[in-house]
C-alpha cells in the first residue's frame, strides 16, 4: 500500500499555487483619470472603478489598437466616467476607431456609465468601444452624442464575432453622415443583443439606420431579444430603416419580443413616415419590432412580460425603465 508523503515543502507549494491563483484574478482599483489611462499599459488586466471620475477637457486616446486589443475586464461597480471627449472631427481615416476603447477582444465591460460624452469620429465611432470582437458589454448606461461617417453607434461602433450586448441603456445620439448608424451599435455580424433600450436619435441617410443596430453584414446571423427602440427620430436609406435593425446584407436577423416606440418619426430616403408605416421586409432584411404606445411602454408589466429582470431594472408604472445601478 502506498503512503502519501507530505514533506516540509508541501505548505510552500500550496501557498505558491494559491498566490498564483489569486494574482491571476487580481483587480486594480481605479480612482482617477491617470488610473484609466494606465489601462493601456496592461491590456489584459482586471480593473474596477472605486469612485466617479470626471475627465479633463483633453482629447482622450482610445485604449487598445487593432494589433493590441484590450482583452481584460473593466467593472465600473456602478460608478460613472463623465466628460469623455474623443475624436477631432476629421473626415479621414486618421480619425477612425474613436471611443473609450478603440478595440476589445474577448473582453468584458460592465456595470459602468459614461455621461456627457462627445465623440467626433469617422469610421467606427462610439462611446464605449469602437470595435468589439467576441466581447461582453453589459449593464452600461451612456449619454452624449456620437458623430461619424460609418459604423456609428453609442455602446459600440462595430460589434462582431459573437459579441454580446445586454442590459444597456443609451440616451446618446448616433449621428452618421452616410452609412450604418445604430442606437446601440452601428454595425454587426454574428452577435447578440438583448434587453437593451435606446432613446437617442439615429441617422445614416445613405444607408442602414436602426434603433438598435444599423446593419447585419458579412453573412452574419444576429439575434435580437427584448430590445426597445424609443428614438425621437431615425433617418436612413430606402428599405434600410427600421426600429430595431436597419437592414441585412446577405445576412439574417432573428429574435423576438422587440419593441419600437409608436412616436418615433422615420425619414426613409428623405421621406417622412410614422412608425406604423414601416414594415419588416418579407425576406427578413431588417427588423422593426412591435410598434408600441407610450402608455404601454410606461407599464412595468410590458417589460416583465418579455423577460426584463427586476434585479437589474427599475420598473415602475408611469415611468420608462431604468437600470437600477444608475437610477438615482
Amino acid at each position: 500500500m502506498q503512503t502519501l508523503r507530505i514533506t516540509h515543502r508541501t505548505p510552500l507549494v500550496l501557498a505558491t499555487a494559491l498566490l498564483t491563483s489569486v494574482s491571476a484574478f487580481a483587480q486594480t482599483e481605479i480612482n482617477d483619470e491617470a488610473g484609466l489611462k494606465a489601462i493601456a499599459k496592461d491590456l489584459n488586466g482586471h480593473y474596477v472603478l472605486a469612485q466617479n471620475i470626471t475627465l479633463s477637457d483633453a482629447e482622450w486616446t482610445p485604449i487598445g489598437t487593432s494589433d493590441h486589443s484590450f482583452t481584460g475586464t473593466l467593472d465600473g461597480k456602478g460608478f460613472t466616467i463623465k466628460g469623455l471627449t474623443v475624436g477631432d472631427g476629421a473626415k479621414d481615416d486618421s480619425n477612425n476607431n474613436k471611443a473609450f476603447f478603440g478595440f476589445t477582444k474577448d473582453a468584458t465591460v460592465k456595470n459602468i456609465a459614461f455621461t456627457s460624452a462627445v465623440v467626433k469620429g469617422h469610421n467606427q465611432a462610439a462611446i464605449v468601444v469602437a470595435q468589439a470582437t467576441s466581447s461582453t458589454l453589459s449593464n452600461i448606461y451612456v449619454s452624449g452624442v456620437v458623430t461619424g461617417r460609418d459604423h456609428v453607434g453609442t455602446i459600440a461602433g462595430d460589434a462582431r464575432d459573437n459579441t454580446t450586448i445586454t442590459n444597456c441603456v443609451s440616451t446618446a445620439a448616433a449621428l452618421s453622415t452616410e452609412h450604418q448608424g445604430g442606437g446601440i451599435a452601428g454595425w454587426t455580424n454574428n452577435s447578440t443583443f438583448s434587453y437593451n433600450i435606446a432613446y437617442g436619435a439615429v441617422t445614416a441617410p445613405s444607408n442602414g439606420a436602426g434603433g438598435i443596430t444599423g446593419m447585419v453584414d458579412n453573412s452574419g446571423k444576429t439575434e435580437y431579444t427584448s430590445n426597445l427602440s424609443a428614438a425621437p427620430y431615425i433617418k436612413g436609406g430606402n428599405d434600410r430603416t427600421h426600429g430595431i435593425n436597419g437592414w441585412c446584407n446577405n445576412s439574417s436577423n432573428t429574435g423576438s419580443n422587440n419593441l419600437s416606440w409608436a412616436n418615433t418619426v422615420y425619414y426613409v430616403g428623405g421621406n417622412k413616415k410614422n412608425a406604423t408605416d414601416i414594415t419588416e421586409p418579407s425576406n427578413g432584411s431588417g427588423k422593426h419590432g412591435t410598434v408600441t404606445s407610450t402608455e404601454e411602454l410606461t407599464k412595468a408589466a410590458t417589460y416583465t412580460g418579455i423577460g426584463f429582470s427586476t434585479d437589474t431594472w427599475q420598473l415602475t408604472d408611469g415611468q420608462w425603465p431604468r437600470l437600477k445601478q444608475f437610477a438615482t
